[in-house]
């Protein structure tokens, strides 16, 4: 059964350019635009890993993070930071709420985005 990888991502290009590469690696796709629908999602679907924006409509991804954190599955999902916020401040609170890795977008490929994913996935089967 493939991985399930929701997508948090208010900008179209970006969220649609991940969908369609990951599709192509074979992983189930749900997507939110907005960051209540985030939440939602991610709690009814219970997908195996989140890729999140922070800057989101009406819901902002530290929020997002928090309201999964205090979820009983939600404390212990699998979640990668993709933002524009290259701000040292905001990648340590990311990192207090357990995030696995923050990746700015404009030093990172989605190619790289992916092998990370995939290399997650990896050792999540070692385990």
């Amino acid at each position: 059964m493939p991985k399930t990888i929701l997508i948090v991502e208010d900008e179209a290009p970006i969220r649609e350019a991940l969908q369609n590469l990951f599709e192509k690696e074979g992983y189930s796709l749900l997507t939110a635009s907005e960051g209540d629908a985030a939440v939602r999602i991610a709690l009814e679907k219970h997908p195996d890993l989140i890729l999140l924006d922070l800057i989101m409509p009406k819901l902002h991804g530290l929020e997002i993070l928090r309201q999964l954190r205090n979820d009983t599955w939600g404390k212990d999902v699998a979640v990668f930071v993709l933002s524009n916020m290259d701000d040292k401040s905001m990648q340590r609170k990311a990192a207090e709420l357990g995030v696995l890795d923050y990746y700015v977008k404009t030093n990172i490929s989605l190619d790289e985005v992916i092998n990370n994913v995939k290399n997650h996935f990896a050792q999540d089967r070692v385990k």
